[in-house]
C-alpha cells in the first residue's frame, strides 16, 4: 500500500513539475520550453510581455523594456507610443535566432482577424533577465537589420 501511495504522489508531482505554462492568445511550440534555462527565460519574457500588451497592462509591458529605454521614456510617453491595447488576436512565436549569446531576434506572427503579419523583436539579456528592445519609427534605420524592427 505504501508503494502504491508513493507512486501516486510521484506521478502527481512529476506532472506538476513538467507542466508547460499556458498563455491566453500566445502560441509557443512546446520545444522552446525544453531548451536551456536562458532560453526558457526568454520564452517566458516574450509571452508575459505580449500577454500584457494584449491585455493593456502597460506597467507590466513597460517593465520588460530595456532599462535605458525606461529611463529616457517616461511611462506616460510609453503608453502614448505603443498606441493602446495591442490589436492582435493571437501572437505565435515562430523562431528564435541569436546574433550574440545575449541578443535574440524573435520572429513572431501576429493574427488580426484573418490576416497574418510577420514581425521581429529584439531581446537583450542583462543580469539574468531578458529585456525587449522598444522600436519607434521616428528616426530612419541605421542598417537593414534595424529596418526589420520598425
Amino acid at each position: 500500500m505504501r508503494y502504491v501511495t508513493f507512486l501516486l504522489f510521484t506521478a502527481l508531482f512529476w506532472g506538476c513539475a513538467t507542466k508547460i505554462p499556458s498563455y491566453q492568445n500566445i502560441k509557443i511550440n512546446k520545444a522552446y520550453f525544453q531548451g536551456s534555462s536562458k532560453e526558457k527565460k526568454l520564452v517566458s519574457a516574450f509571452a508575459n510581455y505580449w500577454q500584457a500588451r494584449i491585455k493593456g497592462d502597460y506597467k507590466t509591458s513597460f517593465s520588460y523594456e530595456l532599462p535605458y529605454q525606461q529611463y529616457i521614456k517616461d511611462f506616460n510617453k510609453y503608453k502614448e507610443l505603443i498606441g493602446g491595447i495591442y490589436k492582435g488576436t493571437t501572437i505565435t512565436l515562430k523562431n528564435i535566432k541569436y546574433s550574440h549569446p545575449n541578443i535574440a531576434i524573435v520572429t513572431r506572427v501576429v493574427k488580426i482577424g484573418k490576416n497574418l503579419y510577420p514581425r521581429k523583436d529584439k531581446w537583450i539579456y542583462i543580469d539574468g533577465k531578458w529585456y525587449h528592445k522598444f522600436y519607434q519609427t521616428i528616426l530612419p534605420p541605421r542598417n537593414p537589420e534595424d529596418a526589420d524592427f520598425q
